[in-house]
């Protein structure tokens, strides 16, 4: 899922952070389509299910990461936030225009068919910033950070508020699209779609949340360690930590990855070792 750097100012956090009030204000220069050892401001970190390759969305477009290497995809350079899997090349983002382009200074809601290639506008533009999507097999959920404001969509185009309220992330059960995990300043709350939200003890510092398909819940604290639990967040054990102030996080059941102001990480041990597959500038 999942982005963060916004959300953070709370938590005092600096470094790679410092994007998070700025908005785009410097054309990019280099040539659109080399390669770069080192990527700026990740929101999100995310794995196309069509060929397992790893995705950054940050301030500068979505890069496709391989090799030590971050290549540009496609020709965007949005500000690119709440990158999500819908399935196999199939996203929804949201952010804000390349500087210089665009009539609006937020997205909304926008779609790719194309593993982030193009870029279709869906709903909600000029009106929504959507720092955290959660799409489910009924629909879309996303956080509007215009309005904080806890959103749902059946069909990406007509939206509901749910809830009025703070959030960093969230996540949603892949086997229940009724119910989402919500981390918030005092810790992951359960929300069941229309009811009121219920803190889940012993969870205070989780600000990056996944729900990945095997039914674990891994979760990332504002110091680095990383913690998993795999009975719906009653109890949580520890899985390492990563380095740096922390940005973004990605999981899946064959991996997970972080970005910090020290790097992008890679565990595929379930947390035991983590490795650097790409620097932060």
């Amino acid at each position: 899922m999942r982005t963060l750097l916004w959300r953070f100012a709370v938590f005092a956090v600096s470094g790679l952070m410092l994007a998070v009030t700025a908005a785009c204000s410097n054309e990019p220069t280099e040539d659109p389509g080399q390669a770069k050892t080192a990527v700026s401001h990740v929101h999100a970190l995310v794995t196309n299910p069509a060929d397992g390759s790893l995705l950054a969305a940050t301030h500068e477009g979505v890069f496709k990461i391989e090799n030590g290497a971050a290549a540009l995809v496609g020709k965007g350079r949005q500000d690119t936030m709440g990158l999500a899997v819908i399935g196999p090349d199939q996203f929804y983002a949201s952010g804000h225009p390349e500087p210089g382009k665009g009539t609006s200074p937020h997205l909304g809601l926008i779609k790719s068919i194309d593993a982030t290639t193009t870029w279709t506008a869906m709903s909600m533009e000029g009106q929504a910033d959507f720092h955290s999507l959660a799409p489910t097999k009924t629909g879309v959920y996303g956080y509007n950070s215009v309005t904080s404001t806890l959103m749902h969509s059946e069909d990406g185009k007509e939206w509901t508020d749910l809830l009025k309220t703070g959030l960093y992330d969230i996540a949603a059960d892949p086997q229940d699209p009724e119910r989402l995990l919500l981390t918030t300043e005092e810790g992951v709350q359960t929300y069941q779609r229309g009811a009121t939200p219920e803190l889940i003890p012993g969870t205070a510092g989780i600000a990056l949340i996944e729900w990945v398909d095997d039914g674990s819940i891994i979760g990332l604290k504002v110091d680095g360690r990383v913690v998993v639990s795999n009975d719906e967040g009653l109890s949580w054990s520890p899985a390492g930590n990563v380095k740096g102030d922390i940005a973004a996080f990605g999981a899946s059941p064959d991996a997970w990855q972080v970005a910090t102001s020290d790097g992008i990480f890679q565990s595929t041990d379930e947390g035991k070792t983590w490795d650097k597959i790409l620097d932060v500038s």
